[in-house]
């Protein structure tokens, strides 16, 4: 499986740490985030699958992010968001 790009990977801190306040012991479900980008690289669009108060709030905080041109316009990216439970916790 395709490891996320250091440059998503980033973006997705920046969008989580706007959401929620972040400790040893958070959790969360599996949230996929499907990002529309234009010809410019902007984030006009992101879409998570649930209508939860931290999906509306991801949502809110993909768009006007900015990535490198895509190849063709509208791109679309998947991102994966995913904070299982600790082992023996």
């Amino acid at each position: 499986m395709k490891t996320t790009a250091p440059e998503t990977q980033k973006k997705l801190m920046q969008a989580v740490l706007t959401c929620v306040k972040i400790s040893p012991d958070s959790t969360w479900p599996r949230l996929r985030i499907l990002l529309e980008i234009d010809a410019t690289g902007v984030v006009k669009e992101a879409r998570v699958e649930t209508g939860t108060a931290l999906a509306l709030c991801l949502e809110k905080s993909w768009i006007g992010k900015q990535y490198k041109k895509p190849p063709f316009a509208p791109f679309y990216r998947l991102v994966v968001l995913e904070a299982p439970a600790r082992k023996g916790a």
